[in-house]
């Protein structure tokens, strides 16, 4: 247990909202107090997001010592994963890396198989060192860079939101993901449409004019336009194109044209030939 790393007016601040989550949950984000990784405002504004969510649970990721903790609900049939202190490697190598209070991510679920769709970060700004000009300045700039990095988006929240419009904080969230879901499905549903058109489109054959090639006498073909190839059940007069005006000179009678000898004509064999 790590209860008691909260002090009594702090547990009995978040006692509301915990038994809204398992225990399990409850534990782990306590435990970032413990370490040291958040204050105690950072930790009641992860519980009052959780439990915004019907369903919560833990997901441990061994092994990865970055983004270590996971907690996993559902959103409109969505898999989403709340990732406290979520860490985003620092553009100059020299520096510690950067980290998000929490990262929200939303995925489709697709053959049982979830497909990620876009994320929103959150950053709690309670501290007063964080509205110094120079740590305004210093916040924007790597939201900037966490945005090219990660492609992360981020909505900052100071404690006088969290406390009086909170509801508000809720609607921005479900709204985003609304938003997403709704840019995916109709992806998804002209993807399908497309697909479904396909199944109209008639079978092709060889073009007769140009025998597949796409151009004669130095021009697209004037039947498939340089496709090379067109409707099986299109009728084709091959005798209104047994001669064409010489694509070479342009009809004008010369014999310095090595393709009509000075006749402006050539024939379709010859024409081929000219691509």
């Amino acid at each position: 247990m790590t209860k008691h790393y909260l002090s009594n007016n702090e547990q009995k601040y978040l006692n509301t909202f915990m038994k809204k989550i398992p225990e399990r949950c409850t534990e782990a984000v306590i435990n970032l107090k413990k370490t040291k990784r958040a204050s105690f405002e950072e930790v009641y504004f992860l519980v009052r997001i959780m439990t915004i969510f019907d369903y919560i649970s833990l997901v441990e990721e061994k092994g990865n010592t970055t983004n270590d903790i996971r907690f996993k609900t559902f959103y409109k049939g969505h898999a989403v994963y709340i990732r406290p202190h979520y860490k985003v490697e620092n553009i100059n190598p020299k520096s510690q890396d950067w980290s998000i209070d929490f990262v929200l991510t939303i995925h489709r679920i697709i053959n049982n198989k979830e497909i990620f769709i876009d994320s929103l970060g959150i950053e709690y700004d309670g501290h007063p060192s964080h509205f110094t000009p120079d740590r305004l300045l210093s916040d924007r700039k790597r939201d900037i860079q966490i945005l090219i990095k990660e492609h992360v988006n981020l909505l900052r929240i100071t404690k006088d939101i969290v406390t009086e419009s909170f509801i508000e904080i809720e609607k921005a969230i479900f709204s985003f993901f609304d938003r997403k879901i709704s840019i995916i499905d109709e992806v998804q549903s002209k993807t399908l449409s497309y697909i479904n058109s396909l199944e109209d489109i008639p079978t092709l054959t060889t073009c007769q004019l140009c025998n597949g090639i796409g151009r004669l006498n130095f021009q697209d073909c004037p039947i498939c336009h340089n496709m090379g190839s067109t409707p099986e059940n299109q009728k084709i007069d091959l005798s209104e194109f047994e001669i064409f005006t010489c694509g070479k000179c342009g009809g004008i009678t010369s014999n310095d044209c090595e393709f009509c000898a000075g006749e402006g004509k050539v024939t379709r064999e010859i024409a081929l030939s000219m691509t």
